[in-house]
């Protein structure tokens, strides 16, 4: 995925693939203060195409088969591998309701929007690598309206704006990005080195917007949930071992990062049932929580246990207007 690649037409760019017509309120134009997002035209018959692939099933679009490049050397034979990057077509259009568009921000919607409808929302000319979502709802545990998604696109933008740093914007983009991406790997391993990755990106948003000072891994999680109002998941919740302060969630990241074991064993080799069974899940419902409290959101679904398999509607609250910690 390359953004200095991506191809902007004037005040438009078209990226997918989200089958909106599975959503409440087919093929709605939804309105934020700068942008217009519309359906393209064919989307019915592209949302078909994609459902009916033969790479597809109800949730996801594999790979296509490729031959690779290279051949063997006594018969000139290519196999056939999984590519390493593949696109979707689009269905939709972002549109800049004023002026030429800023790609940055532009981008940053979009994922922002994917967050919401659960799937990984990429602008023409961007790549998926592995797995990608094609059912509403599949990478997150978050039922939004379209008028609480233009609500929450706003209080986006507002961040944005108002979080002029290159490094907050990148981080918050690079979370969301992060955060959507980690569903597509399929071992629970790799899953939880994104998830983790994508924990500690939000940290280092909470310290940057609020002064929040040096707090050790062990704590982190702990205290993001106390301090956002989100219930804190038992993987989190610290003790003391060995006259320090330990939780299961940094026990875990620390073996993983610093001696190549996951769940006590080299990584591959075993799974962390002895913590919580549906860790990765936990995380991603903690991480989803988390960075919509970084963006000022306050809402029912924050407050929301991660422990289940249920999905949680938005249930917005308010918008705080400072999109800060607190």
């Amino acid at each position: 995925m390359n953004q200095q690649s991506n191809p902007i037409n004037g005040s438009e760019i078209k990226f997918g693939f989200w089958p909106q017509g599975s959503w409440p309120g087919e093929y709605k134009t939804l309105q934020t203060n700068t942008f217009t997002i519309d359906a393209l035209p064919d989307i019915a018959n592209t949302v078909e195409d994609v459902l009916k692939h033969e790479q597809s099933n109800d949730n996801w679009l594999y790979p296509p088969i490729v031959n690779t490049q290279e051949k063997r050397s006594k018969d000139g034979h290519c196999p056939k591998v999984a590519a390493s990057a593949f696109a979707l077509p689009q269905t939709h259009v972002l549109k800049c309701n004023q002026g030429a568009i800023d790609p940055q921000l532009a981008h940053f919607i979009i994922a922002v929007l994917g967050l919401l409808v659960g799937l990984r929302l990429i602008p023409k000319g961007w790549n998926h690598f592995y797995r990608a979502a094609i059912r509403v709802g599949t990478l997150s545990d978050l039922v939004c309206s379209n008028s609480g998604i233009e609500a929450v696109l706003n209080q986006a933008e507002h961040f944005w704006l108002t979080n002029p740093s290159p490094e907050v914007q990148k981080n918050i983009f690079g979370a969301i990005h992060w955060q959507l991406f980690s569903h597509s790997y399929q071992h629970e391993f790799e899953e939880f080195s994104a998830l983790y990755t994508v924990l500690d990106t939000c940290w280092k948003l909470h310290c940057d917007i609020s002064g929040q000072g040096r707090v050790n891994h062990s704590k982190r999680a702990q205290e993001l949930a106390c301090h956002y109002g989100i219930p804190v998941p038992s993987w989190a919740s610290t003790r003391q071992e060995n006259g320090r302060e330990e939780c299961d969630i940094s026990t875990l990241r620390n073996e993983f990062v610093h001696e190549g074991r996951y769940a006590g064993e080299p990584i591959g080799f075993a799974y962390p049932n002895t913590y919580t069974p549906d860790l990765p899940v936990q995380m991603k419902a903690f991480n989803c929580r988390l960075i919509l409290s970084l963006l000022g959101i306050r809402c029912e679904y924050n407050g929301t246990e991660v422990n289940t398999r249920s999905s949680h509607a938005l249930g917005l609250h308010s918008i705080n207007p400072e999109s800060e910690a607190g």
